[in-house]
């Protein structure tokens, strides 16, 4: 029996040769909520999707076969790196060979997609990439550690942040990086802007619930006419939501 975690399925096009032969031979389709699933016409006629693992392991029990496929597909506005290794345990633990399909990041996905920079030759030394979404865990916010990696020169790329912090955390990287900074703001639909960290820290009341992405470059020395060419947006905390 084989339990296959493909992730980061949130967009069909970018799925691996090796993730779509998984999807053509799997018995049992787990798949995040947000995963594209039009990736879906390739499973075969037999096969079954779930949506949960209480589902997937009652699924396991009728069906009793020796050569079980089951394929997990997560999405990181669903997921997170804890959860899938929880799930990764319990299927191992149930006698399941293991096997994790890594796909493309939204970090690199999406930002490529809006033609924002991860690093910028000759400022970036690090790149510092914080998931709220084992809060849920009972973790505790640090906005000592955020205001620390904002003091260097490492792209800050935060992902499924808890909203109850989250202005506090931009609060924090402001005392350290310039105004004019660049911030890629992804919300849970796919949707993005590109606006100042200045534009960022002015919003306050904002319905920060919806934020799926924030990426923060480290400040600039001047300001590339490039990264301006994309601050033409804003953000407004009236309509909960992302104005062009």
């Amino acid at each position: 029996m084989r339990y296959s975690l493909l992730k980061n399925m949130g967009n069909a096009d970018y799925a691996t040769i090796k993730a779509l032969k998984r999807i053509q031979s799997g018995d049992i389709i787990w798949p995040d909520a947000h995963v594209d699933h039009t990736i879906l016409r390739h499973i075969k006629e037999t096969c079954r999707i779930c949506n949960s693992m209480e589902e997937v392991f009652r699924l396991c029990r009728r069906m009793d076969k020796k050569d079980l496929q089951i394929v997990r597909m997560t999405e990181e506005r669903d997921s997170s790196s804890l959860r899938e290794r929880f799930e990764s345990a319990v299927f191992q633990a149930s006698g399941f060979d293991v096997e994790i399909l890594p796909g493309i990041s939204n970090i690199n996905r999406i930002t490529a997609t809006g033609s924002f920079p991860l690093t910028v030759r000759g400022r970036n030394e690090s790149f510092w990439v914080w998931d709220g979404a084992p809060f849920s865990m009972g973790k505790t916010f640090d906005a000592s550690l955020w205001e620390q990696v904002a003091a260097t020169n490492a792209t800050m790329a935060i992902v499924n942040p808890p909203a109850r912090h989250l202005f506090k955390g931009l609060c924090a990287i402001a005392t350290h990086r310039h105004a004019h900074t660049p911030v890629f703001f992804c919300n849970k639909n796919g949707q993005y802007t590109v606006v100042s960290l200045e534009q960022v820290v002015a919003l306050g009341a904002f319905d920060w619930s919806a934020c799926h992405l924030l990426v923060v470059n480290p400040s600039p020395r001047s300001i590339p006419r490039m990264e301006l060419a994309h601050s033409t947006t804003a953000m407004v905390p009236e309509e909960r939501g992302i104005a062009s």
